[in-house]
């Protein structure tokens, strides 16, 4: 399962990275166009004037699911 995937499936979670499933699900330009990299999402967070508490959610989120991924490898 791609990251993208997986964040769209954590919109019912009541904490940050909830709250960054829902907001991204409502941007039209999610996710950027390209290759899906970390640091090609939080640029496209920052480019639309992501607070820090949405770049942190980010950087959590992708840790969680990297680490869900490789274990389940």
């Amino acid at each position: 399962m791609t990251f993208v995937e997986w964040l769209a499936r954590q919109t019912r979670r009541r904490d940050a990275v909830g709250d960054l499933a829902r907001d991204t699900r409502r941007d039209d330009t999610w996710p950027p166009k390209g290759k899906i990299t970390r640091a090609r999402l939080r640029g496209h967070l920052e480019g639309h004037d992501a607070i820090p508490e949405a770049l942190a959610a980010l950087d959590d989120a992708w840790s969680e699911w990297d680490q869900e991924r490789r274990g389940a490898r």
